[in-house]
């Protein structure tokens, strides 16, 4: 007896950030966890379908619904196959594309062609890419992952009842090797900001903290954090996080 399976995806491990894709505003849904959980599904598949744009290049809500029927239409055919996962959407300029993994080949283009018959679309496969596409075109970069975290820390603080358009302390930790590494770092910032406090780990990572008051608003906690980890990065140091 064949056991259907009851989801398309891999994991509930998905996350979806902006980007900018050929000078244009894309938004980008990923399954973090995928490649881990499945490394063997070597092929990627992909659909590819037209929708109406608003002036930001994102669907409109009537597209929006549309666009979800049809992914529910492709779901639920493709949880019969038990070796086609979903891994990702890109959203930009009117354009969907939706992507999955497989362990093994399949006949991409007619499988599409039976489930959408009277939908404009395209189809294809990447054989034996072997998350190649995954790791170029969805998986987060650094920079990326940090705008997830300041979107996710700026949506908590307001639920928690924190107005961002106030100035407030907020408090900033970086990883460094060494501590002169840190040291110089520190020289490079603007002298608005408080050293807190430095010391060693268990390990020997030298841990930094520095403090500055200002709106924790979305865009300026996503300003500075990009400044600040690139100046990290600069002194072979990461940042790590910030909190109020």
């Amino acid at each position: 007896m064949t056991t259907i399976r009851t989801s398309i995806t891999l994991s509930n491990s998905w996350e979806y950030y902006p980007v900018t894709l050929n000078e244009d505003l894309a938004s980008i849904r990923v399954d973090l966890e995928a490649k881990k959980l499945l490394p063997s599904a070597v092929h990627t598949h992909y659909v590819r379908l037209g929708y109406d744009a608003n002036e930001t290049g994102m669907p409109t809500p009537d597209e929006v619904e549309r666009l979800n029927r049809l992914e529910d239409i492709l779901e639920a055919q493709l949880l019969l196959t038990n070796d086609i996962y979903h891994v990702g959407t890109i959203l930009s300029q009117g354009i969907m594309d939706l992507f999955y993994v497989s362990e093994y080949s399949h006949q991409w283009e007619n499988i599409v062609k039976t489930m959408l018959p009277n939908e404009n679309h395209a189809s294809g496969s990447f054989e034996n890419d072997d998350y190649a596409l995954y790791d170029t075109s969805l998986y987060p970069s650094i920079f990326d992952f940090n705008t997830i975290q300041n979107r996710n820390l700026c949506m908590q603080l307001e639920q928690n009842g924190l107005n961002p358009e106030l100035p407030r302390p907020i408090d900033f930790y970086f990883n460094f090797p060494t501590q002169e590494d840190a040291t110089q770092f520190i020289q490079t910032l603007n002298p608005k900001f408080e050293i807190v406090n430095g010391d060693f780990s268990d390990d020997g990572t030298y841990i930094l903290q520095i403090n500055l008051s200002l709106p924790p608003t979305f865009p300026n906690m996503n300003t500075l954090t990009t400044q600040l980890l690139k100046g990290a990065q600069e002194f072979n140091g990461a940042f790590d996080n910030w909190g109020i």
